[in-house]
């Protein structure tokens, strides 16, 4: 799905563009993916495991979502300059289809400035648009009391918790939570 650019307002007074990202952008979603990965041990992958991912997969898997009427991806931009993405994919099996699961990544340096808050607000404001989805689901890892909190205060209930889920490369185990959102 290709979204129609937004403006959005930061906490610190500035504006941030929000749009679809354009598959000519591909080079531009790696550096932010790759820096993300490198800046929170709170993401499913690694550095090294994300460093493994081509451009041409990348390229493809970008043109599924863009075409897709439900599937979306959000990119924030200060200048030319990612600093945020949000996506959605939707089950495309029948027993699922009602179901999407919703993730988020913000630079370190923009956290606290209600990036975040905004792509999951533009996430869920379009997911409530279409006619299909029931649910947004998403899970986090213990300790990521900052995603936490966001995702509880926009109406996200834990509905689990799956205990040593998560091997961080130092050996620590942590919990990881599912969460859900009802749409209808």
């Amino acid at each position: 799905m290709i979204v129609s650019p937004k403006i959005i307002k930061l906490k610190n007074g500035r504006e941030a563009y929000v749009r679809s990202p354009a598959l000519s952008e591909i080079s531009l979603i790696y550096s932010f993916i790759s820096r993300i990965y490198d800046e929170s041990e709170y993401m499913l992958r690694t550095p090294e495991e994300v460093k493994r991912y081509t451009v041409d997969a990348g390229r493809k898997a970008l043109e599924i979502i863009n075409s897709s009427p439900c599937d979306c991806l959000l990119m924030c931009l200060i200048g030319d300059e990612p600093v945020g993405m949000c996506k959605v994919s939707y089950g495309h099996l029948v027993k699922i289809r009602h179901r999407g699961t919703i993730s988020i990544g913000v630079r370190r340096e923009y956290w606290g400035q209600g990036i975040g808050r905004k792509l999951m607000e533009l996430q869920i404001a379009l997911a409530k648009e279409l006619s299909g989805p029931l649910q947004l689901e998403l899970d986090y890892i213990d300790g990521n009391e900052r995603a936490g909190n966001l995702y509880r205060s926009l109406g996200f209930t834990v509905t689990g918790r799956k205990p040593n889920a998560v091997r961080q490369p130092d050996g620590r185990l942590l919990d990881e939570y599912s969460m859900v959102l009802k749409l209808r």
